[in-house]
């Protein structure tokens, strides 16, 4: 056997391995492009929660404390509750009220998204936007409570302000021109 084809035969070899490590290249590149397209879908960002904690009324459990609760947006009562019960429900999805010894915990939600928690037991009173639509809810929020006690009222109030997106303002004013509402 002469040295040339002892040459041709490596070379040969060399051709084949090269060959088989394409086809195996190959075959893993394919893997991973059907691996690749395999991949979930990147999560939507998230949305934001907003939160707006009343002012805390600590003697509220008292048989002779009246409360009473507005929340709104800019100047549109979305809902008021006076000692329990409620006196404007703007959209109503579901309510929830419960009475321990004449004092009541009552949760609304308002379009599927809003909550409000009333609690005359802790003196808790919030609400709260679950995932938050810039479009539709920025404005300045607004919780005011009135606590009565015989003839003593104390009114207090917490606000919270969701900023506009560019062009929201112009949007909302469009929208209540046709008559949509929250």
């Amino acid at each position: 056997m002469s040295s040339l084809s002892g040459g041709a035969h490596i070379l040969q070899c060399a051709n084949d391995l090269v060959s088989e490590n394409n086809s195996k290249v190959k075959g893993l590149t394919n893997q991973i492009d059907i691996a690749d397209h395999q991949v979930a879908a990147p999560e939507p960002p998230k949305r934001e929660r907003f939160s707006l904690n009343c002012p805390h009324v600590a003697d509220a459990d008292n048989k002779d404390v009246h409360i009473e609760v507005t929340w709104t947006l800019d100047d549109t009562v979305l809902l008021k509750i006076r000692d329990g019960h409620p006196i404007v429900l703007f959209n109503k999805t579901s309510f929830y009220k419960k009475t321990f010894k004449d004092k009541h915990v009552v949760h609304v939600e308002l379009s599927g998204r809003y909550m409000f928690n009333y609690d005359e037991l802790t003196g808790d009173f919030m609400m709260e936007i679950n995932e938050v639509q810039p479009f539709d809810d920025f404005g300045s929020w607004q919780c005011h409570i009135t606590r009565k006690r015989g003839h003593e009222s104390i009114s207090e109030s917490t606000r919270k302000t969701i900023v506009a997106p560019p062009g929201a303002v112009e949007r909302r004013e469009s929208q209540a021109s046709d008559g949509m509402q929250l």
